[in-house]
């Protein structure tokens, strides 16, 4: 069954690289859209703009609850596949 192990770490560096820029990603849009909503309520004295406002802020919110939470997650699993392959060449 071991000999059908077959680990690429480069392409798991390569996982662990992209999880890392899609969450500087997201905060860099969860950051631009809420600069252009605070752009938006300081320059429209309109009252409307209040609920779609108030839901853009819960749906940022969301957006960097759930990266937050699977970030850490992929990390450590990324760790562990790393040293479980340093521990495999090891043998």
């Amino acid at each position: 069954m071991a000999e059908r192990v077959d680990f690429d770490i480069e392409e798991i560096r390569n996982f662990g690289r992209d999880v890392e820029a899609f969450t500087q990603e997201a905060e860099d849009i969860v950051g631009r859209m809420n600069a252009a909503l605070t752009t938006v309520r300081e320059t429209w004295q309109d009252r409307q703009i209040d609920k779609a406002a108030e839901s853009i802020v819960e749906a940022n919110a969301s957006i960097m609850r759930s990266v937050n939470e699977i970030y850490p997650l992929v990390c450590d699993f990324l760790r562990r596949q790393e040293e479980f392959i340093a521990d495999w060449e090891s043998i």
